[in-house]
């Protein structure tokens, strides 16, 4: 940073300031992050600790072993029902800021392990539309999506890696497709990244006679597709809904059906596979000795979950409003079924849920949430 006189510090550049963006620096140098070589360490101690447990409860050791498949990473398939609404439901433009970005706390799962953030979509795009991509990146984030955007505070280190981990930590690719996103060797680079990794696309298309190219072209036929050339687009009604709101809906159920593991196969050592190998065969051995099932279904969201496992969940920050006059909705998300997806992270629950109308306010809420 460069700081010459306290105007040029406070003088506000698009939507932030030098001396803000120098002090949220500060914050992440002074709250850093594991990297993966002390992630592992801690994960590999901690499988150590389990399995540890694990031969106080068996009789025989080792446990007999199970070869697990190598899974081949691929998208898991849906078929999107956009929303409708007999009521109108408009979309509102929101501008939001840089200035009271805060640093991301560190997360670890329920055993101490450090793990990576994850987020609801990645977008990949040609700088040439950064104004519109912004634009549409911001009613995203206001409805609660939790988006992985290179100028809103992600791109840290070497850009490679920077957008490999963002492929990697996203459920869905969110491609703003043109001609020039074709032509852009990054983009390429990028989008046959998320490939490998296998992960689902949502293409928005930002311009008139895209010419698609052949190292698209399969993903690009069985993938989802919107058109918005320009903000107002993001308003076009589809079945009496926004745009902007069909396109949300799409990355939330696109990326719930995606298999999402505790922690990413791909980058661990050999010595933390072989250990969590060993920790699956000695909790299965319990299983079967004591004629019981570690793994129950999540009563919000469906899935499988066990005591190893208990992140991945979503719940809804707020409640469930009208119907009559306006469009019934939650009001955090937007979203209209109330068995919609949730909006913020949380632990997999067993319990039977309720769905609670609020008598004073006349709202509608899932207890527990």
């Amino acid at each position: 940073f460069r700081f010459l006189d306290k105007e040029q510090v406070y003088k506000k550049v698009y939507d932030t300031t030098p001396i803000n963006d120098f002090l949220f620096e500060v914050s992440k140098a002074l709250n850093p992050r594991p990297i993966q070589t002390e992630r592992e360490k801690i994960y590999i101690n901690s499988l150590h600790q389990r399995i540890e447990d694990c031969k106080k409860k068996l009789k025989d050791w080792p446990p007999p072993h199970k070869k697990l498949e190598k899974k081949e990473l691929k998208p898991v398939k849906i078929e999107f029902k956009p929303p409708k609404a007999d009521i109108e439901f408009s979309n509102i433009h929101y501008t939001i800021s840089r200035m009271g970005f805060t640093v991301p706390k560190s997360l670890y799962d329920n055993f101490g392990v450090p793990i990576r953030e994850k987020f609801d979509a990645m977008i990949s795009y040609q700088w040439a539309n950064q104004k519109l991509v912004r634009n549409i990146f911001e009613d995203l984030h206001m409805k609660n999506l939790f988006i992985w955007f290179d100028i809103w505070g992600y791109m840290e280190g070497c850009t490679y890696d920077a957008m490999a981990t963002a492929i990697e930590s996203s459920k869905v690719i969110l491609v703003f497709l043109s001609n020039k996103y074709q032509e852009s060797a990054n983009c390429q680079l990028e989008f046959k990244y998320a490939v490998s990794r296998g992960k689902p696309f949502i293409f928005i298309l930002v311009e008139d006679n895209i010419n698609i190219e052949p190292w698209i072209k399969e993903h690009y036929n069985e993938s989802l597709k919107f058109e918005i050339k320009n903000l107002e687009d993001e308003n076009i009604l589809d079945n009496g809904v926004a745009r902007l709101h069909v396109i949300a809906q799409a990355i939330r159920d696109v990326g719930s059906a995606q298999i999402v593991n505790d922690h990413d196969q791909y980058e661990l050592s050999n010595e933390a596979i072989m250990l969590k190998e060993i920790l699956e065969d000695a909790l299965d051995e319990i299983d079967r000795q004591n004629k019981t099932s570690r793994f129950r279904q999540c009563t919000r969201c469906k899935q499988q979950f066990d005591d190893n496992n208990l992140i991945g969940c979503r719940k809804h920050s707020a409640y469930y409003l009208g119907g009559t006059l306006i469009a019934g909705r939650w009001v955090c998300c937007g979203q209209f079924e109330k068995d919609s997806v949730g909006c913020v992270n949380t632990d997999h629950i067993d319990v039977i849920r309720e769905w609670t109308l609020n008598q004073d306010y006349g709202t509608y809420t899932w207890e527990p949430a």
